[in-house]
Parts: structure tokens; C-alpha cells; sequence
């Protein structure tokens, strides 16, 4: 009677088996009764014990489980294991988690900011989370662009978020838009390209200083996997486009008719992809792109080449 569960998010012990279905957590006995939902989790396990990752697959639900649940309408991070569901204290501003022990009492969190400073939290104990590294405090004084989050819907009517970056000096005439895809990619939180990161060419910190506005499209693998990856691609992010230009807080800020795209490697074969279905984008720019897969899926890695003792090494992934 449960609803379809996730094939990857189940754990159990003698007397109950507990499972993550349509978004919410569900508790059977071992008979098949006693159903009870436990809470509201959101998709994804952030991590696994790694003695228990290695067990698998094929040998049974996790023993211990890392997943986000709702509580009192904020995401916590929770451990279910057999002792039941341990909801964790969370440092404030939905940092993303770095690390945490085996046992949920300590919890490194990452946070970046948009010049490129990083700060890690420590949260033990139930103890208030306290500062332990900040690095690149040099680039707190730098120049970063305006990040603005542009929900909208999936291919599936799940909710997602984009996000829009704006140049800080504008002229008279709003700046050109740039979308940099990224297909199967999804972003919970904003990208933050560190200023030697992504080289040169598409770094979010380096194309809006020179005056582009910049647009990084949320656009998660199709349900039932990629089996077709690039149906509808351009439909989909002109509707991300529409989407930005649609939002109170981008309105007029960008300009709709000089769209151009920009991506390296899997994001340049979203590149190529996406303007032979269109004829909306004025310019195009594939680094490094894969644009033939069945020659790529039979080729070698360049780690094999290097080092072929190491054995064959495909790029069949």
C-alpha cells in the first residue's frame, strides 16, 4: 500500500523497514502493516556510511541513511538508522554539508560566497556551530556579480531553481545574455566559479565584468533516465529564459534578443545540440564539446594512453 519507493533509500533492521516514497519517509513491520509516515524528505541521500556503501548492491537496504527532511517547514539534515530518526542541529542559511561523522554528532559545513571566500562550520554536539577555516579572505573585496535565483518547473512539474548573474556596471542598454547548459546538471544552490576556475572563458566571475549577464539553467536528466538527452533541449532552456526575463527581479535587466550559449565538454555537446533546434541564439561557442557518442563510447580515456599498465579504461560512462 505504500506509494512507489526510491529504489536507493531504503533501510531496515528485524522488526521495520523504513523507505522514502513520494517525498515523504514511510515505516512498515516486518508483517507489512503498521504503515506510518515518518516525515516529509526531500530526494537525494547526502551521504552513506562508507563500510555500508561498499556492501553493495544487491545486499540488502543501508544500515544508516543521510537525508533532509522538513521540520516545522525548515530542511534539517536527519540520520535514520535503527535507532530511528535523529534530526541534526543545522548551521542557519541552508549551507551545503561538507562532511559528518559516522555518528551525526559533528557536521562540517561549506559555505562560498559570491567573491569566492570560503568559510568551514563546524557544528558538534548540539553546540552552536563555530568558524574553524576562511579561505581566500583576500577576494572578499573583489568585484562579484549580482546572483539572482529564477525558479521554475521541470520536465516533470518538479520545481527547480536557475540562476541569473548581472554585470554590476550596465550602460544604457541592458547587456546581452549569455546561457551557459549544462545537461543533467541541477543546482540547489548558486555556482560559484572561484576566479582560476573553469578557465578563462567561461568563468561566471570573469563574463559579467565584461558586461554579459550570464544565465546557468537547472536542467536535471529526463524521468526514466537519458535516453534521449537532447529532445526538447532548446525548448527547455528558452523556457528557463522566459522564465528570467518573466522574474520581478531580472525584468528588463537583460536583453531577450542577443542570446548567445557557451559551454565545455558535456556543456559545449549542449551547446551544439541546442542551436539545431533553434534559430533564437545569435552566437554559440562549444569548448571541447562531444559531439559524436558512438565514437567516444568506444574510444580511451587519455589515462590509458598515459598509462596503459593501469588497464583499459573507456569512456563508455
Amino acid at each position: 500500500s505504500l506509494p512507489p519507493p526510491d529504489e536507493m533509500l531504503r533501510i531496515g533492521d528485524a522488526d521495520t523497514f523504513r523507505v522514502v516514497a513520494d517525498g515523504g519517509l514511510w515505516a512498515v513491520d516486518r508483517n507489512g502493516g503498521g504503515r506510518r509516515r515518518l516525515a516529509t524528505a526531500s530526494r537525494g541521500a547526502l551521504a552513506v556510511d562508507a563500510n555500508v556503501a561498499r556492501s553493495r548492491p544487491g545486499r540488502g537496504p543501508f544500515q544508516r541513511l543521510w537525508l533532509r527532511v522538513t521540520e516545522g517547514g525548515t530542511q534539517r539534515l536527519a540520520l535514520l538508522s535503527r535507532r530511528g530518526l535523529q534530526v541534526l542541529p543545522t548551521p542557519e542559511g541552508e549551507l551545503p554539508l561538507a562532511a559528518v561523522s559516522s555518528d551525526g554528532r559533528a557536521s562540517l559545513w561549506r559555505d562560498v560566497s559570491p567573491a569566492g571566500v570560503e568559510r568551514l562550520v563546524l557544528s558538534e554536539g548540539g553546540s552552536a556551530p563555530k568558524l574553524v577555516a576562511e579561505l581566500n579572505a583576500e577576494q572578499g573585496d573583489t568585484e562579484a556579480p549580482e546572483v539572482i535565483a529564477i525558479p521554475h518547473r521541470g520536465l516533470s512539474g518538479e520545481q527547480l531553481t536557475s540562476w541569473l548573474y548581472l554585470p554590476r556596471a550596465v550602460g544604457a542598454r541592458p547587456p546581452p545574455l549569455l546561457v551557459r547548459p549544462y545537461l543533467g546538471a541541477s543546482y540547489a544552490h548558486a555556482v560559484v566559479d572561484r576566479p582560476a576556475d573553469q578557465g578563462f572563458m567561461i568563468n561566471l566571475r570573469v563574463l559579467p565584468s565584461h558586461g554579459y549577464a550570464v544565465l546557468i539553467p537547472s536542467l536535471p536528466n529526463p524521468p526514466g533516465g537519458m535516453t534521449d538527452p537532447a529532445r526538447g533541449l532548446a525548448d527547455r532552456i528558452l523556457a528557463v529564459i522566459d522564465a528570467a526575463a518573466a522574474n520581478p527581479a531580472a525584468r528588463g535587466r537583460f536583453d531577450a534578443d542577443r542570446l548567445g550559449l557557451i559551454g565545455f565538454s558535456f556543456g559545449g555537446y549542449s551547446v551544439m545540440t541546442t542551436v539545431t533546434q533553434t534559430h533564437r541564439f545569435k552566437a554559440a561557442v562549444s569548448i571541447s564539446g562531444v559531439s559524436d557518442f558512438v565514437s567516444y563510447w568506444a574510444s580511451q580515456s587519455p589515462f590509458a594512453y598515459l598509462d596503459p599498465a593501469s588497464g583499459y579504461v573507456g569512456n563508455r560512462m
